[in-house]
């Protein structure tokens, strides 16, 4: 079965603010975005992001793009969370 990863405009902004975009490619390969989103994003997109046209619109599915963007977040808030409980404060 092929898996095709869609990522909407939020998930590429916050990844970008972060410093962490490369962390998709890492996790997916290659990324399937619109060109709304990737105007939207309104910066240079790297290349293993690729713009596809969206052959039928009745497919897209929100829920779908909005649980992707909790993953990432979530999964940043507990690399986050574990950096801070390792911190050991100074004597």
């Amino acid at each position: 079965m092929h898996r095709i990863i869609i990522s909407d405009t939020s998930c590429l902004i916050i990844l970008a603010k972060i410093n962490e975009l490369d962390l998709s490619q890492k996790m997916y390969g290659k990324i399937h975005t619109t060109m709304d989103i990737a105007e939207e994003y309104g910066d240079s997109l790297p290349d293993w992001i690729i713009i596809i046209d969206v052959k039928d619109k009745t497919k897209q599915s929100a829920s779908l793009l909005k649980q992707t963007k909790n993953v990432w977040l979530n999964r940043k808030a507990k690399e986050q969370n574990t950096q801070t409980a390792n911190i050991v404060p100074g004597n």
